[in-house]
């Protein structure tokens, strides 16, 4: 049975999965005056909905992570007597709507390709590191934790030094490619002599040279080099580290890792 077959079959709160899946949470429905972000997902086919930026960066480290099989925001841990449970014997406040008990979500939850054949379900709570002192996010921090935990699900706190605005820009950029063609592909023979130019680059060249490069081995225009670029790291087919500059003018020695 396919990893993505347990996926659907083994989800923790019987949820749906992948292009099915619906966001507990839709950011253009909720009377928040916070941020609101919407993200169209090659990775799942659907448009993901983020009530902040560091959400939204972290959705591109998730959708670059090979091992990835589906994402998805604002998970509702359910029913709410289970989190009433936990947050009892935590002794912290629950959240509430009104008076009535409203369900704990989880930023991100992530099926992962535990590469046996299963899934591993990871939990990701997205928080800038000067809200951490909070009472009422600390509060709500060891809620889903615990809660994550009870069903056996790994959860781990992401701060900005993973999630932020360079990392959002960089994830961007790079999926900006199916904003200006939405049916963009590329011929496979042509791929393939792509990636086959980039190693024999020197990795320690500006970004733009390593891509002109490449480009002019196959035969391309530099625009055409930069999307095809794009295309190939956004399918996963060359890896990125999105911590790193992805700036045209400045190196990106993180290539090379494509290439040992």
């Amino acid at each position: 049975m396919s990893s993505k077959k347990i996926h659907a079959e083994r989800d923790p709160w019987g949820l749906k999965t992948d292009a099915q899946y619906e966001p507990f949470i839709d950011v253009f429905e909720t009377n928040s005056v916070g941020e609101r972000h919407r993200v169209r997902s090659r990775l799942t086919g659907r448009t993901h909905h983020y009530l902040s930026r560091g959400e939204v960066a972290y959705h591109y480290v998730a959708e670059l992570a090979p091992r990835v099989l589906d994402i998805r925001e604002q998970y509702p841990i359910i029913p709410v007597k289970e989190t009433l449970k936990i947050a009892k014997a935590l002794k912290v406040r629950h959240p509430y709507r009104g008076s009535e008990p409203f369900e704990v979500t989880i930023d991100l939850m992530l099926s992962v390709d535990d590469q046996n054949g299963g899934v591993l379900y990871v939990a990701r709570s997205v928080k800038p590191s000067a809200e951490l002192e909070k009472p009422d996010v600390q509060a709500r921090l060891a809620l889903e934790c615990a809660a994550c935990r009870s069903r056996g699900i790994p959860w781990k706190l992401v701060t900005e030094s993973l999630a932020n605005s360079e990392v959002r820009s960089r994830g961007r950029w790079l999926f900006k490619v199916f904003k200006d063609f939405p049916d963009y592909t590329c011929d496979e023979k042509v791929a393939a002599a792509f990636i086959d130019a980039l190693s024999t680059r020197q990795l320690t060249e500006p970004l733009r040279a390593v891509i002109v490069g490449a480009g002019k081995a196959c035969g391309l225009p530099y625009e055409e080099a930069v999307n095809l670029f794009k295309f190939l790291v956004c399918t996963r087919r060359v890896r990125v580290d999105l911590s790193a500059s992805l700036a045209l003018k400045d190196p990106h020695p993180a290539l090379a890792e494509n290439f040992w």
